[in-house]
């Protein structure tokens, strides 16, 4: 019977749940040191230090990737 899940589909699920752990651990040190460069006032681009862009692209990430959104 055909779930309607190719054999490419399930491995690619597959792989993106392995690297769940990894990659939310990944995320929360990247939050770490973005708001280390908004302390130190670092400029890089595409980052508003008073809108804290990069920051909540982070948390909305992790909120997806635990279920919390």
């Amino acid at each position: 019977e055909n779930s309607g899940t190719s054999p490419a589909n399930a491995a690619f699920i597959c792989m993106a749940c392995n690297a769940h752990d990894e990659l939310v651990t990944a995320l929360k040190d990247a939050r770490k040191l973005a708001w280390v460069a908004v302390r130190l006032g670092v400029d890089l681009e595409d980052f508003d230090p008073d809108q804290h862009v990069v920051i909540r692209k982070i948390d909305a990430a992790l909120a997806k990737a635990e279920g919390k959104q």
